[in-house]
Order: structure tokens, then sequence, then C-alpha cells
């Protein structure tokens, strides 16, 4: 995962040096679990993985699409994967039937 202390270094210095991060996000099947997730590779070398987000590939392509091309910091990903995890599992709740009455 990338940590938090180690993040702020490299935007520092990137800033400092005006060099941007660029991130690169790669769609994987989870061979344990069966389910599709992301590899999120930075241009600094640093990898995270987040496994098994979901079972159907094109909800993990849907969140790929999202991010593609954004610019955000790697600090980030961690929220926007739990947000994108609510928002597939609000959805399967309202296609069942079990929406939220206001």
């Amino acid at each position: 995962m990338f940590s938090k202390t180690n993040n702020q270094r490299i935007r520092r210095d990137a800033e400092r040096r005006e060099i941007k991060i660029r991130l690169r996000f790669i769609l994987i099947k989870s061979a344990s679990a069966g389910g599709y997730g992301i590899r999120v590779e930075s241009s600094s070398g640093e990898t995270a993985t987040y496994r098994c987000i979901s079972f159907r590939r094109k909800d993990v392509e849907e969140l790929l699409r999202r991010l593609a091309g954004s610019e955000i910091s790697s600090v980030h990903i961690g929220d926007i994967v739990r947000d994108y995890l609510t928002e597939l599992y609000y959805r399967q709740l309202t296609a069942n039937g079990f929406g939220l009455d206001p």
C-alpha cells in the first residue's frame, strides 16, 4: 500500500521539481477468491492492490473507466474504492427492491 508519509514526500519532491506522479490502473483477476480487482502502479515505483472488488468484471471495468485520466493522489485511492463498493452495494439493494425511503 502507499504510505501517507512516503506519498507526502513524493508529492513535495514533485512540486519542487514540477514532476507529475502518474498512476496506472490495471484490472486483475483474483485467483484465490475468483473476483476482480485493481492494481495501482505509480511512476515512482510504488504499487497497491485491491483484490476482489466485485465478482462482476464490468463493475471493476467501470471503476477503472472512472479512474482513467483522473488527477488523484494515491492516498485517496482506498477511499475511492470504498465509496465505489458502497455505490455497488446500494445499487444491488435498489435492483432487488430494497430501496431506501427518504
